[in-house]
């Protein structure tokens, strides 16, 4: 069973379908928006301030914004691989949510969490399944549609569990936060730069400069060399196939992935594989 990543783009929302055949070592997770995720098999194993929380199989968890930790997935031998499905809620949408949302029902307001893992029910159930049926079985999806979905889930989430209210506060704009935290944990994903730009708390034209002073280069041309970059690392310490990784990195086809890492390091990629076993 290869890795492979689905992703959808839903305006306010960013939808993640999450394959791991293939183990892969624990790696740093960070992201500026709250993230609803299900779990429909294996595991996923969040390490935050030396603290470790395991999201079981049929779970769903809420992962507060700015929640910055360590993260791994694993699965049994009879599950042969981990499936899992992640809602990341932009700012823009929580607002929604919260507009809609009678604050007076939230009767127990706790500190804020960095997770926190919700009961089942079938408005949960409805919206995943859904989820799950366009990434599994390629059925087309109404994005609209998704987008109502959520919103009526995360109503049912704040009227089971009052306490998440700490989860959809702050304003619809984000608070400013270090761009080097929102693009080198979310280069895998295609997020376009406006996207970025709202996630870190900034102007279009304010993030783009910020972020040329720090990297000397366009989002899209660092974004592009970045993923090459990792790629290289997976070629030089695993024996996995550009086939198996190239969707986890963000790369929509294969083919677009095999020009772009000629041009970067002037081999295909099954001539740098054979120099790194001659070497």
């Amino acid at each position: 069973m290869r890795n492979s990543v689905k992703y959808i783009n839903c305006n306010d929302l960013h939808i993640l379908g999450m394959v791991e055949g293939h183990v892969l070592e624990k790696h740093p997770f960070y992201y500026p928006a709250t993230i609803l995720a299900f779990v429909k098999k294996g595991a996923i194993h969040l390490d935050i301030d030396n603290q470790e929380t395991i999201v079981q199989r049929g779970e769903y968890v809420l992962i507060n914004k700015y929640t910055q930790g360590l993260m791994h997935k694993s699965w049994t031998a009879e599950e042969g691989e981990a499936r899992i499905f992640c809602i990341m809620l932009e700012p823009k949408f929580v607002e929604k949510v919260k507009q809609s949302f009678h604050k007076n029902q939230a009767t127990q307001i706790v500190d804020k969490a960095s997770i926190f893992i919700l009961k089942r029910n079938h408005i949960l159930k409805g919206l995943f399944d859904s989820i799950a049926t366009y990434v599994e079985e390629g059925q087309e999806l109404d994005t609209q549609l998704v987008e109502l979905k959520t919103q009526e889930a995360m109503m049912g989430v704040l009227k089971f569990h009052p306490e998440c209210i700490s989860f959809f506060e702050g304003d619809a704009d984000a608070e400013k936060v270090d761009i080097r935290l929102v693009v080198e944990n979310s280069y895998m994903f295609n997020l376009t730069v406006q996207n970025l730009a709202e996630l870190s708390g900034r102007s279009l034209s304010t993030f783009v400069r910020e972020f040329k002073s720090i990297y000397n280069n366009t989002p899209h041309k660092w974004r592009l060399k970045r993923r090459l970059h990792q790629a290289q690392e997976i070629l030089l310490s695993t024996q996995r196939k550009p086939a198996e990784f190239y969707l986890e990195l963000g790369f929509e086809s294969l083919a677009h992935f095999s020009r772009a890492f000629k041009k970067e390091f002037g081999l295909t990629l099954t001539d740098f594989r054979k120099n790194r076993i001659v070497d």
